[in-house]
């Protein structure tokens, strides 16, 4: 069995570490149903930092959020950004919730558009490994993150040749287990849908609680979209999201899993074919899944040198 510090979700609330007048707000980044994220700089420091802002003080994300950082930041993870400070703040002459952490480059969804939406089996091959990593670190940590999309995996600012692959945005992470007890949360039904439907798993949209496979499969489906350029879900129309969640369902459910897999390696098609296969509480084999994307690798005679699709775009540095 896995030996792992279980994490503890405190509720003492936290003043921002350090006063707005200390930062200085360079420019809006990233919006989205969350809030947004600023670039900004420490006048103290001159470091670049990023600023995700929450204007939903009573009823938002941001401060769970911020525990998940703070309990990650004890193991110093390379793949988890630094934080720096969270708490209330003002902007825009209005109240809000902040929280400040590293600044970090663009996203695998950014940088699949700028490679005309198709990466190279072998750039799909090590995102793959480093995902498995990733996943399996923060559900060691008894959480589920909820809402694995490409969307949600950054790379770093330059500093290691835009190589070193983050997680980030926590807002719907939960426990899966009791930190006391460490007993699995029970599997409840009637559950609305949680994180992004694109990349949800069967199961969820089934009303399903989530749990370690539902990560896995949210993975899958990110693996197979940057191998195919597009999932067979994907652009269904609808009157209302309501009635795309239930087209996108009925095709998860239908459409046989070498169809979801079609013209893609079959390393992705055993996979999920594992991730579906697991019960609810059943914990996950990430050394088969790493195992399998390695043998692919050498099948398909590879090489790792270290470089991915993205390493050969002229201006990498210029349009995020």
């Amino acid at each position: 069995m896995r030996k792992y510090n279980p994490m503890t979700l405190e509720n003492s609330p936290r003043k921002m570490e350090k006063k707005n007048k200390n930062y200085v707000i360079v420019k809006k980044i990233a919006s989205g149903a969350f809030g947004e994220i600023h670039s900004a700089i420490d006048k103290e420091t001159g470091r670049k930092l990023a600023i995700k802002i929450e204007r939903n003080v009573e009823h938002g994300q941001l401060r769970n959020e911020y525990k998940v950082y703070k309990e990650f930041k004890r193991d110093c993870k390379p793949f988890i950004p630094n934080i720096y400070g969270y708490g209330t703040m003002v902007f825009e002459k209005q109240g809000a919730n902040g929280l400040i952490l590293d600044l970090l480059g663009p996203s695998l969804e950014t940088l699949f558009k700028r490679c005309d939406h198709k990466f190279s089996l072998k750039t799909v091959l090590k995102l793959g490994e480093h995902m498995v990593d990733i996943i399996d670190y923060i559900h060691s940590k008894g959480l589920i993150h909820r809402d694995i999309k490409p969307e949600n995996f950054v790379l770093d600012d330059g500093q290691f040749n835009f190589t070193r692959i983050y997680i980030v945005d926590f807002g719907l992470a939960k426990l899966y287990r009791n930190p006391n007890t460490f007993w699995h949360i029970p599997c409840c039904t009637g559950k609305s849908l949680t994180g992004t439907a694109r990349y949800a798993s069967l199961n969820c949209h089934l009303g399903l609680e989530q749990s370690r496979r539902d990560d896995l499969e949210s993975m899958i489906y990110c693996l197979i979209y940057f191998s195919k350029g597009k999932l067979p879900w994907q652009g269904v129309p609808g009157a209302n999201k309501q009635e795309k969640f239930t087209k996108i369902r009925k095709i998860k459910e239908t459409l046989p899993i070498n169809q979801i897999c079609e013209g893609v390696n079959p390393v992705f098609s055993k996979i999920l074919y594992y991730v579906r296969s697991l019960t609810f509480d059943e914990l996950p084999s990430y050394l088969y899944i790493k195992t399998v994307l390695k043998r692919a690798f050498i099948e398909e005679n590879l090489v790792d040198d270290g470089m991915y699709d993205w390493n050969y775009l002229k201006d990498l540095n210029s349009g995020f």
